[in-house]
């Protein structure tokens, strides 16, 4: 069987990660590409133009009161997991995301 990540890529099964839309879908690196690089082992989620610029704004505002050292790989996955659940009504465990997130075989830091 196919994991979830994996399926949410696959034609009909495309929809925004947090309200289920199915237009203007783009790609949001869970770890900033430019503190982290390219393949830093954490992927990316599909967002709809909306909720993408939404998560950005709402990253770019926790960065600003962050010393850039302090800005772990953690600070960024929880941000995005806050929001997921935020938009998602609750409906999304940011305690299991984390947790889930924490046991990738990459370090949680720069």
């Amino acid at each position: 069987m196919a994991s979830r990540r994996s399926q949410r890529w696959k034609k009909g099964n495309r929809k925004c990660e947090t309200c289920t839309g199915q237009y203007r879908l783009s790609k949001h690196h869970l770890l900033p590409q430019r503190t982290f690089g390219r393949r830093n082992g954490y992927g990316t989620v599909l967002l709809c133009e909306d909720c993408h610029g939404e998560l950005e704004k709402k990253v770019q505002k926790e960065e600003r009161g962050i010393a850039p050292s302090e800005r772990t790989a953690l600070f960024y996955l929880n941000i995005c997991a806050v929001f997921f659940h935020e938009k998602t009504g609750g409906q999304y465990d940011v305690k299991k995301t984390l947790r889930e997130w924490e046991e990738y075989p990459h370090s949680l830091n720069h």
